[in-house]
Order: structure tokens, then C-alpha cells, then sequence
């Protein structure tokens, strides 16, 4: 079991903090509950909604904590709608989606998986990572935050490719 989900299965107390209002972030996290969940949703108005996704995502990478997951797509049927919805959150920094039917949550995976040329990136930034400490990988510094991205693209690679193996032989390995 993941620290995370060993977190979400502890938790107690889960504060929510309003995504609009990124200076509450820190005081929230600070009280020390056992999850704060930044609502993107119900206590935001529509129109500020694309600003708390960014709020989100910056925070979360600053504090150097797990990156976010959407929120639910109401579509049930439409797996366009739940696929742009998941390849718009990705591109603002959302790593993860949360599904209410079966039916979205393979086209959410689909959305979420690593293109080749994101996992070929992710290792040559891992190996320069390695065999450097901090380093320039195409003219750009590597630091933490590249190389723990990098980290994250070839795990969700990973484990993409075994569900696939798992889906493809009936669960036998």
C-alpha cells in the first residue's frame, strides 16, 4: 500500500478549502487535518473556476505534494466529453481523474498514459538525473521537480503497460 493511500484510509478529518482562495492553501495544510482537499467545484464560481485549477497545481508543486486529480465528468455515456475533459486537466498539471461510471474510467487511462515521446524524455532526464546529480538535459536545468516529474511519467508508464498485460491475458501473468 502507497503513504498516499495509507493517508486517505487514515484520514480523520478532511478540511475543505475553497480552489479560489489559494491564500487559505498553507493555513489549511498547516492546521494539520487528516486531508485537505482544495474543492475545484462546488464552493467555486464558474467563472473562476480555470484560475482555481492553476492555483492548484502551482501550490501542490510548491509544497511538493502529490499532484492533483480532476474532478468528475457528469457525462456518463459521452466518452468525448470525459476525454477532452481529462486531456484539458493534463495539460494544466492534473495527473489522475475521478470516474462515476465504469465506462470512463478506460478512456480516462487512455487520456492519462504517457505518450512515447513523453517516456523516452522521462528517461533520458531520470539517467542525466543519475549520472549528473543536477544536471542540463537539452539546455535545460534538471532539478527536483524535472527529475520527481520524470519519476512520474515512467511509474504511470509502468503501470499502464502492466494493466495491459494484465487486460490481454485474462489477469494471468
Amino acid at each position: 500500500m502507497t503513504p498516499v493511500i495509507e493517508q486517505v484510509r487514515d484520514a480523520r478529518t478532511l478540511l475543505f478549502v475553497p480552489g479560489n482562495r489559494p491564500e487559505r492553501f498553507a493555513k489549511a495544510h498547516e492546521s494539520a487535518p487528516g486531508l485537505v482537499v482544495l474543492d475545484l467545484e462546488d464552493a467555486v464560481p464558474a467563472a473562476q473556476k480555470a484560475a482555481a485549477r492553476a492555483h492548484a497545481v502551482e501550490w501542490l508543486a510548491a509544497a511538493d505534494i502529490a499532484p492533483p486529480v480532476d474532478g468528475v465528468t457528469g457525462a456518463v455515456h459521452d466518452t468525448e466529453s470525459v476525454r477532452g475533459d481529462v486531456r484539458y486537466a493534463r495539460r494544466l498539471g492534473f495527473t489522475g481523474k475521478l470516474c462515476i461510471h465504469p465506462r470512463q474510467v478506460p478512456v480516462a487511462e487512455e487520456a492519462l498514459r504517457p505518450t512515447d515521446e513523453e517516456v523516452r524524455w522521462a528517461r533520458s532526464v531520470v539517467e542525466a538525473a543519475e549520472t549528473h546529480g543536477v544536471a542540463v538535459h537539452e539546455g535545460r536545468m534538471v532539478d527536483k521537480p524535472v527529475a520527481d516529474r520524470a519519476q512520474r511519467i515512467l511509474r504511470t508508464a509502468g503501470r499502464t503497460q502492466r494493466a495491459a498485460v494484465d487486460r490481454d491475458s485474462g489477469g494471468q501473468r
